[in-house]
């Protein structure tokens, strides 16, 4: 349960995107540290001999340990504070306490405002100051930090005594059981390719079992998402909150009341950022359950997550044996079997509060001597501050060790850091600081295939709707052979780990736009040709104003432990003072159908398919391939009817083109149009598709450029 505040000064790890280099300078850690004696004290009066501190092993120079003293419920002159609010003085370190009330049901909301208000009861010191949060889809300030105990007592009575929070434990519990429910004719399929080793074919059975199987996806699909959409909003809530309190000194403290915390093994790297940020920012967090005594289900949930997981390996090779399709479910049994080790929310909040110096309070129904220990925690404790031998920023967890001169103690601090560079605009991940170091070394390192690049859209006020493009193909990344005891996958299988970055910076080198990912992969053998043959592909959308930017992009084959990275400039134009514009041309990849809940913002959503675009600027002629690209026209507000021509162009000579027929414009006033041009007569070369839109006297041209092989 050690773990340890970072506090960073103005001049520790940053890195300067200007001068696109990683610098570290001297650095200090402040280690907050609770101790009691056996009979659950605080003890006071150690000094600096007292201590050691280990990172990694290796005892580290102590600098400064101080003892800091005074009540939390007490003010500077010893005389109870009456309560009244006043602005926090920057100059001086202050306490913060963030309560935080995370989706909760009624009884929850009953046992959470009963600590809180407990917490509040006492008479708050002159520099304790509290504020109240509540999140759900989204986080919202109740009420600003303030020491009025009447305001806190109102905000808190606002989160916990009415309106409905979004039940995600009710949403998930009835899509396990409509999947449990959808079960088929277990062996139908079998028995069919078995032939005359059966007693006959079940047609019927078969039609039931594909259609109950594919109930069953979707289920499973929604049941992922509304996990990773509840982990998603509780993460960044809490990262929101922990990254902004860095900006004033002092002890700083979030009470999260909770359920239980969902973590999908696709929000680790996230979960462990968010915890990141908290020991930057010098933040604890003191997870509280507000279930109460009721924890049965969380074993539960482990365990049928991973009975899940492993019914999917048995079905897996049934479908080896069948030859059928392999379900959503059997692509993703990875990540399930991950996720069943992250299925008790519990735990994942015990992980949140021990990595942070905190304590998870859970299992009690009476949360007053906890908040008492609370409250005695944040008024009495040491800060014991050195610097780091160990001064490489390379995004590693560095473990700490508190240890004192007597052995009649138990010391409760954070048990370490991650080592993470800044980025100025943007939170770093782990998995992005070999990326961020392959950008910042001369001459960049180049080996592995991928691209990233900008999309303009829709004009706006502000500059344009834009969309990140990342796209890596998945044909030179290495695949390595897995033993068969350290996966769950029947026969074998093989492993790829791609991790991935692209930054936009504006001429200040801020970051403006990001998008980044982790991705191990573990597929079964038979599988592995066609994922070489994909490729990775993540669309982000941003908002961009005219000026000059910065892509700066990275990949990593981690399998094979090479990383390769690329920098290009990009230009927004300003918008077309006519009113009249279209998007920028993007060559397609294929199409697909729209995801069931589309991003408002996707620009490349078209009813009821979704076109996926790619950064290939080469296409194969002849036989029955076609050249197809997108683009959308934005026409003017009251105008006339829009008008628009392709022409294609070699060596700056038209060869060929005509007027189209644009569709209705959709609701929003713009109108989407997808070309394909038979490529059976071209010959290779250099091409280029000019797209031009008129609307009266408005006019709009863009172009892209393709090579034809």
């Amino acid at each position: 349960m050690k773990l340890v505040r970072i506090a960073f000064g103005l001049t520790a790890l940053s890195l300067l995107a200007q001068q696109d280099v990683i610098r570290t300078t001297s650095t200090e850690v402040i280690v907050d540290v609770v101790i009691r004696d056996k009979k659950g004290k605080l003890v006071t009066g150690l000094g600096a001999g007292d201590f050691t501190i280990l990172e990694d092993g290796v005892a580290q120079q102590i600098t400064v340990v101080r003892e800091i003293k005074g009540s939390l419920v007490a003010g500077a002159d010893g005389k109870p504070n009456a309560g009244g609010s006043g602005p926090a003085d920057a100059t001086r370190p202050v306490r913060l306490i963030s309560l935080v009330f995370d989706r909760l049901g009624i009884d929850s909301r009953r046992l959470a405002r009963q600590a809180a208000n407990d917490l509040i009861k006492a008479d708050l010191a002159s520099d304790v100051y509290i504020a109240v949060f509540s999140s759900d889809l989204y986080l919202k300030a109740v009420q600003p930090f303030t020491n009025d105990r009447g305001k806190l007592k109102a905000a808190i009575e606002r989160v916990t005594g009415g309106g409905a929070m979004t039940n995600f434990a009710d949403a998930n519990a009835a899509l396990k059981l409509a999947v449990n429910s959808s079960g088929g004719s277990e062996g139908a399929a079998a028995a069919a390719a078995g032939g005359s080793r059966g007693s006959g074919v079940d047609g019927a059975g078969m039609a039931q079992e594909s259609m109950n199987r594919m109930v069953s996806d979707m289920l499973e699909f929604a049941e992922t998402s509304v996990q990773e959409q509840q982990g998603r909003s509780s993460i960044f809530g809490l990262w929101g909150i922990v990254k902004e309190q860095g900006r004033l000194p002092g002890r700083k403290t979030v009470l999260y009341f909770s359920e239980g915390l969902q973590l999908p093994n696709s929000l680790l790297g996230q979960f462990k950022s968010m915890i990141s940020a908290a020991n930057r920012s010098n933040v604890s967090v003191y997870a509280i359950d507000a279930r109460g005594l009721s924890t049965s289900e969380d074993s539960q949930a482990s365990r049928d997550a991973l009975n899940t997981s492993l019914k999917v390996s048995v079905g897996t090779y049934k479908s080896t044996e069948t030859s059928s399709a392999v379900t959503r479910t059997e692509a993703n049994q990875f990540d399930r079997a991950m996720d069943s080790i992250r299925s008790n929310p519990q735990v994942n909040l015990a992980e949140l509060a021990e990595g942070t110096g905190g304590v998870l309070i859970a299992n009690m129904n009476d949360f007053r001597k906890p908040i008492q220990r609370i409250t005695e925690d944040l008024g009495s404790y040491y800060e014991v501050i050195y610097r780091p031998q160990n001064s490489n920023v390379d995004g590693s967890f560095r473990a700490i060790t508190t240890k004192l001169s007597r052995n009649d103690v138990t010391i409760q601090s954070r048990s370490g850091y991650f080592a993470l560079p800044t980025l100025k605009g943007a939170n770093v991940m782990p998995h992005e600081v070999p990326l961020l170091r392959a950008l910042s070394t001369a001459p960049l390192a180049r080996g592995l295939d991928f691209r990233a690049a900008v999309w303009l859209g829709r004009p706006v006020a502000d500059g344009y709707n834009a969309t990140i493009i990342f796209e890596m193909p998945m044909k030179d990344m290495t695949f390595r052979e897995l033993e068969a005891k350290s996966t769950v996958l029947p026969g074998p299988a093989f492993r790829a780990h791609v991790s991935f970055l692209a930054l936009v910076k504006n001429s200040e080198g801020t970051v403006v736009g990001k998008i980044s990912n982790d991705i191990p992969v573990n597929l079964p053998q038979e599988r592995l040709e066609g994922f070489r043959s994909g490729s990775v592909f993540f669309t982000r959308q941003l908002l961009l104003a005219p000026g000059r930017y910065t892509i700066e992009s990275a990949a990593g084959d981690l399998e094979a432990t090479k990383v390769a990275a690329r920098k290009t400039a990009l230009v927004v134009p300003t918008p077309n003072a006519t009113g009249l514009a279209l998007s920028a041309i993007a060559l397609v990849r294929r199409l697909e159908d729209s995801p069931a809940n589309p991003a408002a913002d996707d620009p490349f959503v078209v009813g009821k398919a979704r076109i996926v675009p790619t950064l290939a600027d080469s296409v194969p002629v002849g036989g029955k391939n076609a050249l197809s690209f997108f683009f959308s026209v934005y026409p003017a507000a009251g105008g006339d009817l829009v008008e628009a021509g392709i022409e294609i162009l070699l060596d700056d000579k038209a060869i060929g083109g005509g007027k189209v027929e644009l569709p209705v414009p959709l609701a929003d006033g713009h109108i989407p149009y997808l070309a394909s041009i038979p490529l059976e007569k071209f010959k290779p070369g250099l091409y280029e598709v000019r797209v031009r839109a008129l609307q009266g006297q408005r006019t709009a041209m863009q172009s892209i450029f393709v090579t034809l092989e």
